[in-house]
This record gives structure tokens, C-alpha cells and sequence, in this order.
């Protein structure tokens, strides 16, 4: 049996005999997009939390402030159970702190702005459009940005 061995580069790491894929090499995974998903809907159920009991858009009335509350509280369970979801799938990939920064700035930029088009009474094309910056948390999306990224950082470097 030989052993094969490189001085440019490292053996991959292996459990149990089996060759484990470097989790980091990627920018990204889909369980990000549940994560931005996540931080999504907080961010909607915290900003309709706070106009239902501070501002004049919710309704005047009783029955407007309850809808506006249950409807905050249901974006607040959709949102608890996706991080949940999201983090579950992670594994042992969930303990690296760095990688929910993007997919949670992704998802609260879009709840605020998915929500205040919402309190504002925007039309339904606004509100669909701004989620379209939820394409940011997604693995080519993300690819792409972080090659043109290297690429330019390369570039500076000359």
C-alpha cells in the first residue's frame, strides 16, 4: 500500500476512511437563503409590532390593531421556526459565527423594506420587487459577488 503525499498541498481532512468536503471553500449554501428568510420575516414582524402600537397606518380601531398583531406574531413564528430550520441543516457548520452576517443583513434590509412598502400601501409590484434583493443570499448570487470581489482585490494589488 503506498501512501501518497504532496508538499504544494495538504491531504484532504477524512473520518471514518471517507473524503470530507471542505465546508468553507463555498461562499455560501442554500441554508442561507432560510436564514435571510428568517431574518425577513423578524424584521417584518418587528416593524408591524412597532406601528401597530406607535403609528397611524395599522388602523384607528381595535380590530385593525389585533389583525396587525397576529399578523406580526404569525411572521414572528414563521421566522423563529426558518432560523431554526436553517440552522438545524447547518450541522457542524452552525457553530461559525461569520457566516450568518451576510444572509441576516440580506434579510433584514429586505423585512425593513418589504415592510415599510407594506405600512405605506405600496403596490403589490413594489413589495414583489424588493424581495428580488433576497437573490443576494443565494449560493451562485453569492459565487459570483465573491469572484468579482477576489478578482478586483487582485487587481488593487499590482
Amino acid at each position: 500500500m503506498a501512501i501518497v503525499s504532496s508538499k504544494h498541498r495538504p491531504l484532504p481532512p477524512n473520518r471514518g476512511g471517507a473524503i470530507r468536503r471542505d465546508s468553507r471553500r463555498r461562499a455560501g449554501s442554500w441554508t442561507d437563503v432560510l436564514i435571510a428568510l428568517a431574518a425577513t420575516a423578524l424584521a417584518m414582524a418587528l416593524l408591524i409590532l412597532v406601528a401597530a402600537f406607535a403609528g397611524e397606518n395599522v388602523a384607528g380601531d381595535e380590530a385593525g390593531r389585533l389583525w396587525a398583531l397576529t399578523f406580526a406574531g404569525g411572521l414572528g413564528l414563521s421566522g423563529l421556526f426558518l432560523a431554526l430550520l436553517g440552522v438545524g441543516l447547518l450541522g457542524e457548520d452552525a457553530r461559525e459565527g461569520g457566516r450568518y452576517v451576510v444572509p441576516v443583513t440580506v434579510g433584514v434590509a429586505t423585512g425593513a423594506l418589504v415592510g415599510a412598502l407594506m405600512l405605506e400601501g405600496a403596490s403589490a409590484g413594489a413589495v414583489l420587487a424588493s424581495l428580488l434583493l433576497l437573490l443576494l443570499a443565494t449560493p451562485p448570487v453569492r459565487d459570483v459577488l465573491g469572484w468579482i470581489m477576489r478578482r478586483g482585490a487582485g487587481r488593487r494589488g499590482r
